[in-house]
């Protein structure tokens, strides 16, 4: 398992990717739940009838009357007994009335909308648009508006000299100091008497009007008929009367309050209709789908009041799931509410109750990290990461904690008594969603022992141990440097690094347990940094030849694959400033060192078709490169600057710049051994054409990343900077 440094950049790399376009979920939808009082009898005989400004939140699936009220209120064969709808008309200040017409003895007139002398009505009904309900009826009704969320990042209204009918035109409230009324032209006054524009709610009725004058702290603000600063909100669903008291018009325009995370193609699951039944109880989606083999589909809901804000990148729950498409292009789901569900369904009252209720289709069998939690589900449910098995890093998949274990998949420890969920399941054997469920642990580890000196250059050590033993299990090490603490691990290894050329460091170990305990220190191990410029073999590309031996600056080598050539197990290769236009293959136990750093010792193998270097087969941080360059590298496959290939070297303050390959186009690791560390190296301006533009490692490798800087690579499917499988 890589450990946490590693995977901490991974998850730079998983947020890097959240705006890549998907097809595992598609645009929410919803509606609006509207109740018009009954009539009393009485005051119908008074021609005073029950009604309610209202408004769609939504953008209407289909905006003809017919259809948005189809199923809904009580027509008539007269126009003084049925229910109407009155839209205000701004040019003439007077209303468009149509009534419902049923039990006219026409069925191409039963449930549809008329106006006072019959002619059809072909008005339309868009989201931001206000609009009388009348109902002429001694029952009360419910009325559903509804449609897909809007999604623009902005809509605008005009609003036109005296009264107009207005809504605010998103699924979400807001504060009517926050909105942009007054920026955008609304015309103020000092007083209520100068003649203000004015903003009216309608039961309860309140009037707010624009206060403005230059100098006053206060300017710019709305405040209600007593002067006192306005703290009332604009709804979803319902509308208000604006009154314009100067003879020119303006736009009012919103940006959209809440966020769209909804980038979808078109093969996403698409809700294209919403039919109520009869009673007025039971919502139907119309769903189109791709029909694909395995196809299968899952809805998520939120509920929300009036006074709601809507969130849409989280909080949504489980409504349904399992629905298989069974090859066709389009399904249906009916929503019937549901009591005391199984797992993962919530309950979920009958539409009937909630104001307001979004959907959202997802595709239950994508599952692109394989965790057994599609990747809606993660997104939008869960809040896990769905490129990321596990996102808490505590060894359980996120599937595993959410449907086996009922964990946190957030938290490594979901109880917080100190052990994470991974040991309290497989260790311990207690409630990991307990704290009263403590593991009983009091013995410590035992020592670290066999403290090994693997590799040292001038400015860095590599050190490794045998592994401790406890009752329970090992949690990790803590590392000392001269009596104090300089790291910690979970390997039975370490690189210390920002060290001072040819100075001595004494290094011990303490192991310790999840319960706390923790071991004696380590015997201690005394180390000598390398002298800076003295090694085993040299190589100088000015003055050198390959026929030299390279045992002295004045006999080097000219190539350092030549000076590699020759090596043993442990030498040091000194590699004197300069441009090296070669190509190196490492299988030995060797410390490559740049002799004064990667800005004056290049490796550029640029037009010699092929990765830059390549290392192979040596043992574990017993092999060093330091202090040089690597620049040009190419590979049809992993690793154009270097490839790491079932090893565990180090690399040390090196530059990988320019590179290209599939995978990795800086760096790729590969093998179950290869677990390789990098310290204080810099990858930019490196590609992949696949995946991995910095870096790219497989799932069998642990590679190590530490205070490395990675920026402005590329890559043309995932992870920019760093891709790990």
């Amino acid at each position: 398992m890589s450990s946490k440094l590693l995977l901490f950049f991974l998850l730079i790399m998983i947020a890097c990717d959240a705006s890549a376009q998907t097809s595992a979920y598609g645009k929410p939808s919803g509606f609006v739940r509207i109740n018009i009082p009954a009539s009393s009898q009485e005051l119908l005989e008074q021609g005073i009838v029950s009604k309610k400004l209202v408004s769609i939140p939504f953008t209407p699936i289909d905006t003809n009357i017919n259809n948005i009220f189809q199923g809904q209120l009580t027509g008539e064969s007269t126009e003084d007994l049925a229910d109407k709808v009155s839209i205000y008309n701004v040019a003439t200040q007077s209303y468009n009335i149509y009534f419902k017409a049923d039990n006219t003895g026409d069925s191409e007139k039963n449930g549809k909308f008329f106006s006072s002398d019959w002619t059809a009505s072909t008005v339309t009904l868009t989201a931001g648009m206000a609009f009388w309900i009348q109902n002429y009826h001694t029952y009360s009704q419910n009325v559903f508006l509804g449609g897909h969320l809007v999604l623009e990042n902005s809509k605008t209204l005009s609003l036109y000299p005296q009264a107009n009918l207005v809504a605010y035109p998103f699924s979400s409230r807001i504060a009517l100091n926050s909105t942009d009324l007054k920026n955008d032209g609304a015309h103020g006054a000092t007083t209520q008497s100068g003649d203000p524009d004015v903003l009216s709610a309608v039961s309860p009725d309140a009037s707010y009007w624009l206060y403005v004058e230059e100098g006053n702290a206060s300017s710019g603000n709305w405040f209600d008929t007593n002067n006192v600063l306005a703290n009332t909100y604009l709804t979803p669903g319902r509308g208000y009367w604006y009154n314009r008291q100067l003879t020119s018009s303006f736009n009012w325009s919103e940006t959209r309050p809440y966020g769209n995370p909804f980038n979808v193609t078109g093969a996403s699951p698409t809700i294209t209709g919403m039919t109520l039944n009869q009673a007025l109880d039971q919502l139907t989606l119309s769903i189109s789908c791709t029909g694909e083999s395995g196809e299968v589909l899952e809805i998520f809901f939120k509920d929300l009041s009036e006074n709601d804000s809507l969130v849409t990148e989280s909080g949504w729950q489980i409504a349904a799931v399992g629905l298989a498409t069974n090859s066709s292009t389009s399904i249906s789901w009916t929503d019937e509410g549901v009591s005391s569900p199984a797992f993962p369904l919530v309950e979920r009252s009958p539409v009937t109750t909630p104001y307001m209720r979004i959907y959202m289709v997802s595709r239950q069998d994508a599952d692109m990290d394989g965790d057994g939690l599609s990747d809606g589900e993660e997104k939008f449910v869960y809040g896990t990461s769905y490129l990321y098995a596990d996102s808490d890093l505590d060894g359980l998949l996120d599937g595993a904690e959410v449907i086996t274990h009922g964990t946190d998949p957030l938290l490594a420890d979901s109880d917080a008594d100190g052990f994470d969920d991974y040991q309290e399941i497989n260790v311990y054997g207690t409630n990991p969603n307990s704290d009263s469920s403590v593991p009983s642990d009091s013995a410590a580890p035992s020592i670290p022992a066999s403290l090994t000196l693997k590799a040292k250059t001038t400015s860095c050590s590599a050190i490794t141990w045998t592994a401790s033993t406890d009752t329970v299990g090992v949690e990790g090490y803590v590392v000392y440097r001269d009596g104090f603490e300089i790291g910690r691990t979970k390997e039975t290894r370490f690189v210390d690094y920002d060290l001072t050329t040819g100075c001595g460091y004494s290094y011990t170990v303490k192991a310790y347990d999840n319960a706390g305990n923790i071991s004696d220190a380590s015997t201690a191990l005394a180390i000598e940094t390398r002298t800076s410029g003295v090694g085993s073999l040299y190589v100088d590309v000015i003055y050198g030849d390959d026929s030299n031996s390279g045992t002295s600056k004045a006999a080097a080598k000219r190539t350092i694959q030549a000076a590699l050539d020759a090596a043993s197990a442990g030498n040091v290769i000194i590699v004197a400033e300069g441009l090296y236009s070669e190509r190196l293959n490492i299988t030995k136990d060797v410390v490559i060192i740049g002799e004064f750093g990667n800005g004056k010792t290049v490796i550029d193998s640029e037009g010699l078709n092929g990765r830059a270097v390549e290392i192979s087969g040596t043992s574990e941080l017993s092999c060093v490169i330091e202090g040089i360059s690597i620049l040009g590298g190419t590979s049809t496959s992993n690793g154009g600057g270097i490839y790491v290939n079932n090893a565990a070297p180090v690399i040390v303050s090196c530059v990988l710049m320019s590179n290209s390959a599939v995978n990795g186009g800086g760096a790729a690791v590969s093998g179950v051994n290869a677990y390789p560390v990098f310290v204080k190296c810099s990858f930019t301006g490196n590609i992949a054409s696949s995946d991995g533009g910095g870096i790219y490692f497989n799932n069998q490798a642990a590679p190590v990343i530490k205070a490395c800087g990675i920026y402005s690579n590329g890559a043309s499917v995932t992870g920019g900077g760093i891709y790990g499988e």
